[in-house]
């Protein structure tokens, strides 16, 4: 690999100072590869190597003027074709590994070069922050478009560089899918699917799996109940508002709290009397809907078979005696 750079001639750039290390060739390329390895499999944004993508752009250019100039068909100008392949592909990869991180924690990398002090070392490089800001600008044009402006007025407001990945998802769909959910109640389950399906794609996002990722702990692992749960959840909550005068008046009148009865006798049971006393003119209420009230006269001697309640206040009085 030194060999290929050797024909491209010494790293350009006059020195600022005399004590300034010059890289050779070789070194440039293992601190790309350092860079390029450490930047792809770390979770984090590191810190840009702007002069060192300059570095290695300015030697690809000189290899490539080298390059022209080689007689064709010779083997040497092929292998230093394919190695210029390489590198390009190690300084596309190590760049393009920084945008991914970009676009994915844009509202982080944003927030933290604004809260960078003065003297600290960028994170980013100016081609870098302008296109973050240009996603985050982008980001918040196509959210506007296509849904905060069907949301209600007290959501359409969101600072996209406070706001998480889960933020926005309670914002923007499990708001809608909460909403008024409790007129779903007693729904069928092939009713409500489609809704799953919705709440099942927004946690896909989130933790960022494939479609054929297994969904059921997914939305554990969010603490995010069920399509039906939330609807089941929703019917409780409303019903314990109106229980306790929190929910509205409308709600509050329908509901009664339920309040066990103590065991009681039951006076409309039949049962048999002698009477003792002649009674005149004893009401007597009817057995069915299709009946009337009459009134009978109780003889002196004689037995009936009649509703305690009916001559509870002859027996209280001892007109009449229970057989």
């Amino acid at each position: 690999m030194a060999d290929t750079f050797s024909d491209a001639g010494d790293l350009s750039g006059e020195e600022e100072s005399q004590e300034e290390d010059v890289m050779t060739p070789a070194e440039l390329i293992a601190r790309l590869e350092e860079a390029w390895l450490n930047e792809k499999f770390s979770p984090e944004l590191l810190e840009n190597k702007s002069e060192l993508v300059e570095c290695v752009m300015e030697q690809l250019t000189h290899m490539e003027e080298n390059l022209q100039r080689v007689r064709k068909g010779d083997l040497k100008a092929s292998v230093h074709r394919m190695e210029i392949d390489r590198i390009r592909f190690v300084l596309s990869s190590y760049l393009r590994s920084r945008l991914q991180k970009i676009e994915k924690f844009f509202p982080h990398v944003l927030e933290k070069e604004k809260s960078r002090a003065d003297g600290d070392p960028s994170f980013l490089s100016p081609e870098e922050f302008a296109f973050a800001k240009e996603y985050l600008a982008n980001t918040e044009v196509y959210l506007k478009a296509v849904a905060l402006k069907h949301m209600p007025p007290n959501l359409q407001n969101v600072d996209m560089l406070k706001a998480d990945a889960e933020t926005l998802a309670h914002a923007f769909i499990s708001s809608r899918l909460d909403h008024c959910n409790a007129l779903f109640h007693g729904l069928p389950s092939k009713t409500l699917r489609p809704l799953q399906y919705i709440q099942n794609s927004a946690a896909r996002v989130l933790v960022r799996t494939k479609k054929s990722t297994y969904i059921t702990p997914i939305p554990l692992q969010l603490h995010w109940l069920p399509v039906t749960e939330r609807i089941h959840y929703r019917v409780l909550l409303l019903t314990f508002k109106a229980l306790h005068r929190l929910a509205p008046t409308y709600l509050s009148a329908l509901l009664h709290p339920y309040v066990p009865s103590l065991p009681e006798p039951c006076l409309d049971s039949f049962v048999f009397l002698r009477v003792k006393e002649r009674q005149e003119n004893i009401l007597v209420e009817p057995e069915t809907d299709e009946q009337r009230e009459y009134v009978v006269d109780l003889e002196e001697g004689s037995q009936h078979l009649m509703r305690y309640r009916t001559i509870a206040p002859l027996v209280a009085s001892g007109a009449v005696q229970l057989i």
